[in-house]
């Protein structure tokens, strides 16, 4: 003889479903109350389901170096970076010395573990076709360029880069954009790379340096997410 099995009343709220409880009976489980929600097995649930968030929905980043690190002589190293599959990093520097090329290196690392493509526009006070430089596509070299500060006093220069798979042993790779003002208005350098790292280990600190002269100011902030 087969056993009879009883079934919940047959649900009549909008997204309720039927779902056995373990008992040879099903019961109801009403819709979720926030849009999102995604179905989720639970075994301390009397059904075994629930609605819950979805796992990793959103990325928390968190400033590694509190207040930001000063930038002085002609090489800043910022260390102490762990745990950072993604990362932020923000520059704002000023030099009114020489005309010199911003770099970026990881983890000290001077091999030829590095690799950028790209342009690069540099605005003179009259506008010639020679002013667009192509970077094209550099790979194995010892460092990223980053940017590039004119000899007029006060020149000043933002960049911004994130990478991304910092916490593992592969390929590091992501994007890169910089720009300098000066006094004058000339001499204005604009670049945008994509940038890639391809050290044996996670990245623990990052270099900024100059091509030539020191940093009259400056600061950068590192932020990182898990």
């Amino acid at each position: 003889m087969t056993k009879a099995r009883s079934n919940a009343t047959a649900p009549n709220a909008k997204g309720t479903l039927v779902v056995g409880n373990g008992t040879d009976a099903s019961t109801t489980l009403a819709a979720a109350s926030t849009a999102g929600y995604l179905l989720t097995v639970d075994s301390a649930e009397t059904t075994g389901l629930k609605w819950a968030a979805p796992a990793g929905s959103s990325q928390n980043w968190s400033l590694v170096n509190t207040g930001g690190t000063s930038l002085s002589g002609s090489t800043t190293t910022i260390s102490g970076i762990s745990g950072a599959n993604g990362l932020f990093v923000i520059l704002d520097t000023v030099n009114a010395q020489s005309q010199v090329e911003l770099y970026l290196r990881f983890n000290s690392d001077t091999g030829n573990n590095y690799a950028f493509a790209g342009g690069a526009y540099v605005s003179y006070a009259t506008y010639a076709a020679s002013n667009v430089t192509r970077l094209g596509a550099n790979i194995a070299t010892s460092s990223i360029t980053a940017g590039g500060l004119s000899t007029n006093t006060g020149s000043n220069l933002q960049c911004g880069f994130m990478l991304w798979g910092c916490d593992t042993a592969g390929v590091k790779v992501g994007t890169l954009t910089s720009g300098a003002t000066a006094a004058g208005g000339d001499t204005q350098y604009l670049i945008t790379e994509h940038i890639a790292y391809f050290g044996t280990s996670a990245i623990s600190s990052i270099t900024v340096y100059l091509s030539g002269g020191t940093f009259d100011s400056g600061t950068v902030y590192i932020y990182k997410t898990a």
